[in-house]
């Protein structure tokens, strides 16, 4: 299934030309020293239990078990009516719908809907990153591998800052703000992709989670984008 949308594309191109794949002076402070997962929002929950226990490699990695992780099925008769209306303004209503309706709260509203996808998306991209480490510390991964991964979860770290700023203009009722940084966030997940080529490497390992965040993210863009029309 090809998750990564015309728009998607699109997002990339525009943001690659005032982006730089490197770290720029002003962001050279705020980047970690070490790779841990201390960089990520000291608010945000831990990485799933079941990520934690997972130890994977990429060899037994797995989108479908991961997506599975994050969002337990919800019997249609259980999801709001509402949600569908919400989703209906995404490029992948069914998806949305499906994932979001065991996060969204009471009641379920476009707002409600946009806080949803900015808290899990946190909570994603925070499991992304520790399943890159995890094969990062393998001592049988090749250098050329680690250095791609190192650089690929630079982006996770900042594809987190960005989803922090976007949280907190969700609380400021600054939904144009909160827009503008998930496509920062979108960008970030292209340029962790983008890691691997940059190392010679055929194919991103991280490709299936990569474009997984890439659309769900495009779900808050989609939803932000109606809300700013209609309010």
């Amino acid at each position: 299934m090809e998750l990564i949308s015309n728009k998607s594309i699109f997002i990339f191109l525009f943001f690659s030309s005032i982006l730089s794949f490197s770290t720029t002076t002003s962001a050279t402070s705020e980047v970690p020293s070490e790779l841990d997962l201390k960089f990520f929002l000291p608010d945000s929950p831990s990485p799933s239990p079941a990520v934690q226990a997972s130890h994977p490699t990429f060899s037994s990695f797995n989108i479908t078990t991961f997506i599975a992780m994050h969002f337990p099925k919800v019997p249609t008769s259980s999801i709001h009516s509402s949600l569908e209306n919400i989703c209906s303004v995404t490029q992948n209503p069914k998806m949305c719908v499906t994932l979001l309706a065991s996060h969204v709260t009471q009641p379920v509203t476009p707002l409600t809907s946009l806080q949803a996808v900015i808290k899990t998306l946190d909570v994603l991209v925070k499991d992304a990153s520790f399943v890159a480490m995890d094969v990062h510390k393998d001592p049988s991964t090749p250098l050329k591998l680690k250095k791609s991964l190192e650089m690929s979860m630079e982006q996770y770290w900042r594809a987190s800052n960005s989803i922090g700023h976007a949280s907190a203009a969700f609380s400021s009722h600054d939904i144009e703000e909160v827009k503008s940084m998930l496509v920062v966030a979108v960008t970030n997940f292209g340029f962790a992709d983008e890691a691997f080529y940059k190392h010679g490497l055929k194919k991103s390992p991280m490709n299936d989670i990569n474009e997984f965040l890439i659309q769900f993210a495009e779900f808050g863009i989609d939803i932000s984008s109606n809300l700013t029309k209609n309010y």
